[in-house]
Formats: structure tokens, C-alpha cells, sequence
């Protein structure tokens, strides 16, 4: 044994850093990546994905899934009989986007769910 003092903050020299040498060579842990969470899957999947489409006069072009999605339902809201579902869906979306509540203004639907069941 040597006659060093050995007690607090006075590691012995065996258990002191070496000169030249890290105290942690390893370094910091990498960060391990990000899950992606479900918000910025929907996201992704309607705001930057394209959807090929062909308009009227057969020329091609690309869009965003969410206003493919939008111009599919507005379709269906309004082409042949009424689809009271389809054009309330249409709406709320239409209401989300613009941050006002269509449903519940006073002027009702000239339809009811109920009838068309």
C-alpha cells in the first residue's frame, strides 16, 4: 500500500483518469430515432403523397391524397340521389378546414338521415 490519502475526492491512483484519456470514451449515447407518431403518418400520407388523375379532357396531372379524397367525396355527395351522409361528411370537412361549424347553423338540410334509411 502506498501512503497516499484515499478518501473523498481522492480516488487512488489506480481509479484515477488516465492522462490523454476521455473519462467517458464511449462518448454520449446516440439518441435513438423518433417513432413516427400516427398524427404525422395522416399527415404525410394526406398532404404530400400525389395521386395521379386524368380531368375531363384526358390530361394527366398529380394531386395531394386529401384534395383527391375531397373531389371523391363531393362526387359522390351530389351525383344521382342524394347521399345525405356523403355531402354531412363533405361539409365537416369543409367546416374543419375553414374553422366554422356549417352543421350547426340554423338553415336545416332539405333532407333527414332518418328518411333515407
Amino acid at each position: 500500500m502506498s501512503n497516499e490519502k484515499v478518501g473523498y475526492q481522492k480516488p487512488p491512483k489506480t481509479r484515477q483518469f488516465k492522462k490523454g484519456k476521455s473519462g467517458n470514451p464511449a462518448g454520449r449515447p446516440k439518441a435513438r430515432p423518433k417513432q413516427e407518431q400516427a398524427s404525422d403518418i395522416v399527415d404525410r400520407v394526406l398532404f404530400q403523397e400525389m395521386v395521379p388523375i386524368t380531368d375531363k379532357k384526358g390530361r394527366r396531372s398529380q394531386i395531394i391524397v386529401f384534395e383527391a379524397a375531397f373531389k371523391r367525396l363531393a362526387q359522390i355527395a351530389l351525383t344521382g340521389e342524394p347521399n345525405p351522409r356523403a355531402l354531412r361528411e363533405l361539409l365537416k370537412v369543409y367546416a374543419e378546414v375553414k374553422g366554422k361549424d356549417i352543421l350547426r347553423q340554423k338553415a336545416p338540410l332539405p333532407w333527414n338521415d332518418d328518411d333515407m334509411m
